[in-house]
Formats: C-alpha cells, sequence, structure tokens
C-alpha cells in the first residue's frame, strides 16, 4: 500500500468516528500540518506511528493495510478543499450537504431522471 492509499484509509476511519485532522494531532501529540501531510501521502508514516494511529482510531493495524478499505475520490476532494475551515461545524454542514446532493444524482441518474 503507498502513502496514498494509507493516508486515503487513516482518512476514512477519521471520517467514521467524526474525528478532525486537529483531534488526531491532538491525541498522537504533533501537529496538524503532519496528520496533513500524512493524509495527503506526502509522509511517510514509520511503524510506531501507524500503531498509534491504529491506536486512537480503535483500529488493528492490518486494517490500515488492506487495500480494500478506500474513501471515493470526490469525498476526498471534497474534505481536503473544506479541512482548512476553522468552523467545524460549518465544514462539517458543507461536506454532507455536498456529499448528499452526489448521492441524490447518483439515485436520479439511476432511475433515468437526468437530463443529459
Amino acid at each position: 500500500m503507498n502513502n496514498v492509499e494509507l493516508g486515503n484509509t487513516i482518512l476514512m476511519y477519521m471520517k467514521e468516528q467524526k474525528k478532525s485532522r486537529l483531534d488526531l494531532a491532538h491525541d498522537l501529540g504533533t501537529s496538524v500540518g503532519v496528520i496533513n501531510k500524512i493524509i495527503l501521502g506526502k509522509k511517510a508514516i514509520k511503524n510506531t506511528e501507524l500503531n498509534n494511529v491504529a491506536e486512537v482510531l480503535k483500529v488493528n493495524v492490518n486494517q490500515f493495510l488492506q487495500k480494500n478499505q478506500k474513501i471515493e475520490m470526490n469525498e476526498l476532494e471534497i474534505e481536503h478543499l473544506y479541512s482548512n475551515i476553522e468552523n467545524k461545524e460549518l465544514a462539517d454542514f458543507i461536506f454532507s450537504l455536498i456529499k448528499n446532493l452526489a448521492e441524490m444524482e447518483t439515485e436520479l441518474d439511476s432511475h433515468g431522471l437526468l437530463e443529459p
């Protein structure tokens, strides 16, 4: 698994647990900048760091290493765009709104209700 895939998987578990980058940084005793680099795949994560992340997120390290654990690219792009919004509630609202709109579009398209 490469650094980007690992970062995506960590991000997926953070989202499931509603943990922000700031939360994870605080729990690991590091900076948000380091967390951003890990999530974006710009920083290789050491085994000890991966063990610490797994412990904080309450998952088995092997779960991080399974390639079938991914988030859709659209969700990642949205997350990266809105991760710098300081008001976490506003960022979460925008993220959920866009996600819901994307799901609605998929549903409408599956029923042939979208205009070409």
